[in-house]
């Protein structure tokens, strides 16, 4: 396995933590019917996009900056 920074391993700790409370937050709004399961599903893959991109920064960054 490749040996990933604390900073970096940090990062995938917020963001799982962060996506998945949106993804309740998304599924309880759904029940309700305050969104649709489409336009929820679409936030998410948003979200993760997002998230993704953010770490591949840091990545970047760290390796540049050391």
């Amino acid at each position: 396995m490749v040996k990933k920074s604390k900073i970096v391993l940090n990062m995938y700790k917020k963001a799982f933590e962060s996506v998945a409370l949106k993804g309740q937050s998304l599924a309880i709004s759904c029940v309700e019917g305050e969104i649709s399961y489409e336009d929820a599903f679409i936030e998410l893959i948003d979200d993760l996009t997002s998230v993704e991109m953010a770490i591949e920064t840091a990545k970047k960054e760290e390796e540049f900056y050391g």
